[in-house]
């Protein structure tokens, strides 16, 4: 882990970032289309 740290400094905070904003992506159009399945019904 220390050299990886080396190598790519703020690589942890990079990848946690990274992880928020694809989660983010995929939450939003998911929650819509659950919202409009239900106002739908």
């Amino acid at each position: 882990m220390n050299a990886a740290s080396r190598i790519l400094p703020g690589f942890k905070i990079t990848l946690g970032y990274t992880l928020l904003y694809l989660s983010l992506l995929v939450l939003i159009p998911l929650s819509a289309l659950v919202f409009k399945t239900l106002a739908m019904s």
